[in-house]
């Protein structure tokens, strides 16, 4: 039967979500490497494992303020992204990303083939995702943190032959944290933090495949404004390689 197998496949999967969903890292979530369309399949699953630079932020409350723009550095990172058809049209899907909150969503194909029948055209699809995480944070100051994120995308995309797609999407991710500091230092011991991001993302990328194997690659701007913080821009390359079945 369909439903236990796709139960017994993400029940194996899970210590590896557990391993990178903990984390003390403040890392934004990234909009995941969605192509446009879903596995037409009831129960059909997949799975991959993404590579690219994430942001990762620092707060600084040394000097007692809790406004402080954040510092950011781009760091390698890996977000697994398993997948289960719902219905003909619809997609379950998970982002985990490392040091990073998850993600839960849906991917909805709006027209075109599906990847069980691969059929040369174009391809529509839109997704939402939403994920909330509590989190103590252990760094220069301790951090009893809690987070949300919200990702949407628009996808299109054209399949030239059953073993090459090329894509292209626009995205939004709003984040939302929030921590109290517990320090020693009576100055900013019980200091209310809160930093509201939002990124817009716009990328073109290509799958190839074969039977149930495939690797993607895309390149994506991404535009990123936090509260108390400039405006940051930056081109990344990303890569995966999973399977479906």
């Amino acid at each position: 039967m369909p439903t236990p197998r796709a139960f017994r496949f993400l029940l194996r999967l899970t210590p590896i979500f557990l391993a990178i969903g903990c984390s003390s890292n403040y890392v934004l979530p990234d909009h995941p490497m969605l192509t446009p369309e879903v596995s037409g399949k009831t129960f059909g699953l997949g799975g991959e494992v993404e590579s690219f630079k994430a942001s990762k932020a620092a707060i600084d409350v040394s000097n007692g303020h809790a406004d402080n723009p954040l510092s950011y550095q781009q760091v390698s990172n890996l977000t697994y992204l398993p997948s289960v058809g719902l219905f003909s049209p619809i997609d379950v899907f998970a982002s985990f990303e490392q040091d990073s909150i998850p993600l839960f969503g849906l991917k909805i194909q709006l027209f075109g083939s599906n990847a069980s029948h691969p059929h040369a055209g174009h391809r529509l699809a839109i997704s939402a995702a939403y994920g909330v995480s509590a989190n103590e944070m252990d760094g220069n100051v301790k951090l009893d943190s809690h987070s949300n994120a919200k990702d949407f995308s628009l996808i299109h995309g054209y399949r030239f032959s059953p073993g090459f797609l090329l894509y292209d999407y626009v995205s939004y991710t709003q984040y939302h944290f929030d921590a109290t500091v517990e320090s020693s230092n009576t100055t900013i011991d019980g200091m209310a933090l809160k930093y509201d991001s939002n990124q817009i993302g716009a990328g073109v990328g290509l799958e190839l495949s074969l039977a149930f194997l495939f690797v993607k690659g895309d390149f994506s701007y991404r535009r990123l404004t936090s509260s108390h913080t400039p405006m940051q821009t930056d081109f990344v390359p990303r890569l995966a390689a999973g399977l479906r079945f």
